[in-house]
């Protein structure tokens, strides 16, 4: 069959510009482009795009979806379509995948951009709080004992970062909002009550400045430095440094005489505490599922308080976790060699914030690479150009990896293991599975360390021809012999898979239905010898060359034919012979000795004179 397909090139040149992947996590982008021709107005995601006078345009707070895919849709709308606006859309109020708020024009040109969302761990929280208490006690000659003069308590300081407004990962500080909450004054360290009261919400990083109050935030992973203390010129930077602290201290003062003294003792209780997401990226798709390896580092805070119970200090120790208990959030324990390995699908955020037992102060970061499971046919199906499918013809080879390559310390390996079928070798970082001999459901499994990734397969069996081709005709008979012969190229089903380790016979046997001319013929001149297996290729195909002939050896002609049953068989080299729904050989002669070959349902019939048709 052949069919004409016009393809028409718009007058129109419609292209988005990039966005730089650290800004797709935010809920809203500015997002650039161009277009080549007038009387059209873009909108993107909903949100009407400003022409800029010299071929491009420029949309902002474009709505991006939830999910590790951002889509981006432009859509020019011709201007006399309701003056560019069509008709319905979002007005960028909402994006999704399935409707990313566009107005609806039937004359409209559109572009789409789906970047990936960058994939990793990132800081998903920051938190801090210190509550101070200040007692009084006092002493004097009168009264030789201790007693409690005054008690007060307040909180002093609690901030927050959070992702509200989106993140970096990985590597970047992932906070783009700071709350800070000022709720009373520090007892025993000046006087703070002209401007720490209340609530501000300042933009992380910068300074954060109030009169009588300045601390500066800094994004990193180096060592925190913590100041409170109000001053001239700048303050040491606070640094977000992924720490885990519930720690206490407390300061003495004395002052007074022999004969009346007070200690005034402030003690102050701080946590803090950063948390870290995971981001796995892509669309979340039922099913599709990615191994994750996480490395986490952790090391204890030994330093004395100065200042601040959770003051960082340089001072630590490292945390071997053959010898410590150290969980991953939500995720499971770090293995002795500080990994972990997990499946995740693609779209979610599990928390990854390292937890060491029995240690109050502590920092920690974790690393994060994404390994997809790879598995490829050999072969390309002849209507099915996938080779990532999961419909197999019975025996197909199918290559599995991973990608990115996995490398763990030797000697633990990857462990592969078949549910029907069988693969080889059963250890290692890839490995090849060969497809059951027999129809049915099947699966592959591989198991590194304790994450397991199941893939499941159905696998078919070849189910008869589906169609067939005529490749060339007998056409060196000589002229005045009635004769006729056809070389075909013959498909088998299901061919949206592929059979190229099936071989298949024709079995053989004695003509039916012989009638005219042919009733003089032996049986044994009329027997369809054939009786040999023919290996498919790829695309399920096989030449068939020595059965699709015939001829007339005796004068005088006159009509007559007979039928050929071709019952067939299957099977793979070394597997059980199996029975398959076979084809028919109809050969017929005219009383002018044209002669016709009927086969597969295809036809080739050859005159006299040599003039050969073939059909259908």
């Amino acid at each position: 069959a052949v069919t004409n397909i016009m393809v028409v090139k718009s007058d129109l040149t419609l292209t988005i510009d990039p966005v730089a992947s650290e800004q797709l996590h935010e809920p809203t982008v500015t997002v650039n482009g161009g277009l080549g021709g007038g009387g059209y107005t873009v909108r993107v995601n909903g949100v009407k795009a400003t022409d800029n006078g010299d071929g491009t345009w420029t949309a902002d707070n474009v709505p991006l979806p939830a999910g590790g895919t951002a889509v981006l849709q432009a859509r020019a709308i011709p201007n006399s379509d309701n003056g560019g606006d069509g008709t319905g859309g979002s007005g960028g109020s909402a994006a999704g995948y399935a409707d990313p708020g566009n107005p609806e024009s039937a004359q409209a040109r559109d572009r789409e951009a789906v970047p990936e969302k960058p994939a990793g761990v990132y800081i998903a929280a920051d938190f801090n709080s210190i509550r101070a208490f200040t007692y009084e006690f006092w002493m004097s000659s009168v009264t030789p004992e201790w007693g409690k003069k005054q008690e007060n308590s307040t909180d002093f300081h609690t901030w927050r970062a959070d992702t509200d407004l989106g993140g970096n990962p990985p590597g970047g500080h992932g906070v783009s909002r700071l709350i800070v909450t000022h709720a009373g004054c520090r007892p025993g360290y000046g006087d703070y009550s002209g401007g720490c009261e209340g609530q501000t919400t300042y933009t992380w990083p910068g300074s954060l400045t109030k009169e009588g109050y300045k601390v500066t935030l800094c994004t990193g992973t180096g060592d925190c430095i913590e100041s409170y203390e109000p001053g001239e010129g700048p303050t040491p930077p606070l640094r977000v440094c992924r720490r885990h602290c519930e720690a206490s201290a407390a300061i003495n003062y004395a002052w007074g005489n022999e004969e009346d003294w007070e200690i005034r003792r402030s003690e102050l209780e701080q946590s803090a505490q950063t948390v870290l997401k995971l981001r796995t990226g892509g669309k979340r798709v039922p099913g599709r599922q990615n191994l994750w390896v996480l490395t986490g580092v952790a090391a204890e805070v030994l330093n004395d308080w100065e200042g601040s119970p959770c003051r960082p200090g340089v001072d630590k120790r490292g945390i071997d976790p053959a010898r410590e208990t150290v969980i991953l959030g939500e995720l499971g324990r770090l293995g002795g060699d500080g990994r972990l390995y997990v499946v995740l699908p693609d779209g979610v955020e599990p928390d990854v914030t390292p937890l060491v037992k029995g240690l109050d102060h502590y920092t920690f970061n974790v690393y994060a690479t994404k390994h997809r499971l790879v598995h490829l046919t050999q072969c390309v199906a002849l209507t099915n150009p996938r080779t990532d499918r999961t419909r197999l013809g019975v025996g197909e080879y199918v290559n599995f990896s991973f990608d990115p390559g996995l490398a763990m310390n030797p000697p633990e390996q990857p462990v592969w293991q078949a549910f029907g079928g069988t693969v080889s070798p059963a250890v290692g970082t890839a490995t090849i599975y060969t497809a059951p001999t027999q129809g049915r459901k099947s699966a592959v499994l591989v198991k590194v360390r304790d994450a397991v990734i199941v893939t499941e397969f159905d696998v078919v069996e070849p189910s008869g021809v589906d169609h067939a081709v005529i490749m060339s005709t007998n056409t060196d008979y000589e002229l005045g012999k009635p004769a006729a012969g056809m070389q075909v190229k013959v498909f088998f089903a299901p061919t949206d898979v592929s059979l190229s380790r099936v071989e298949i016979e024709e079995v053989g046997g004695p003509a039916t239905d012989v009638w005219g001319y042919f009733t003089n013929y032996t049986a044994n001149m009329l027997y369809h010898k054939s009786d040999r297996f023919v290996a498919l290729t790829c695309e399920n195909n096989w030449v068939n060359n020595d059965s699709c002939q015939a001829s007339a050896a005796y004068p005088p002609i006159y009509a007559g034919g007979y039928t050929w049953i071709c019952p067939t068989r299957w099977r793979i080299p070394g597997g059980p012979t199996n029975s398959m729904t076979g084809w028919i050989q109809v050969v017929s002669m005219d009383i002018q000795g044209t002669m016709q070959i009927d086969k597969f349902g295809v036809w080739v019939r050859r005159m006299t004179n040599g003039v050969v048709t073939t059909g259908p």
